[in-house]
């Protein structure tokens, strides 16, 4: 049996985000997180922090054919090209409800902690040129599922970040925090399932 090959790539246009904007609400709205998409007939999953983010589809490599099987976004501090593709497919379908207001929290995972002041205690502390991120929204369709998978992309995931940011945040489920405590993470005291880390510095070469 021939062994898959599968392709992460960085979304690089309208029509391809809003292709995995659709694959995230039909994959979040049968899971256990399944209360984070907000239902709508137009059956895209969208927020404001999505034009603050770096988008990442993954696709498995079937001949001349290439199908999405997996996403995640890394968020940032600032908007990024996704902004103004956001903002049309916004229009287009008429969703603009679902990006709006501007979210409080700089991350999603700040906005869910019990300690309002996280993210106030975080930047005091952080260097004004350090940069913080958020991994989200991290999905694999059912077929393509496999432990094998997951740590390719959750791998894939943090090396991408590791080139753009000094800070990871992760909001995960309570059964999966020991798994991403592997890789680095330590966990945020009085809420199980948030952990921060702090990625290492790159080397010279």
């Amino acid at each position: 049996m021939r062994t898959k090959q599968y392709l992460i790539k960085e979304i690089s246009s309208e029509p391809e985000l809003e292709l995995f904007l659709k694959f995230r609400y039909h994959g979040l709205s049968n899971s256990q997180i399944s209360h984070v998409v907000s239902s709508n007939c137009n059956a895209i999953d969208v927020n404001y922090h999505d034009r603050n983010s770096l988008h990442y589809g993954v696709y498995l490599q079937q001949s001349k054919k290439k199908d999405a099987v997996g996403y995640f976004r890394i968020i940032l501090e600032h908007p990024t090209r996704a902004n103004e593709w956001t903002k049309n497919i916004l229009l287009r379908t008429g969703l603009n409800n679902l990006a709006e207001p501007e979210s409080e929290s700089i991350f999603p995972c700040l906005s869910a902690y019990p300690h309002a002041d996280l993210q106030q205690e975080f930047y005091r502390r952080k260097a004004p040129q350090d940069k913080a991120g958020e991994v989200s929204r991290f999905l694999i369709s059912p077929a393509e599922r496999s432990v094998k998978l997951s740590l390719q992309i959750i791998r894939s995931a943090f090396a991408i970040a590791l080139s753009r940011i000094q800070y990871a945040f992760l909001l995960c489920m309570p059964d999966h925090s020991s798994a991403y405590m592997k890789f680095g993470f330590r966990q945020c005291p009085c809420r199980r399932f948030l952990s921060l880390r702090q990625l290492p510095a790159k080397k010279n070469g």
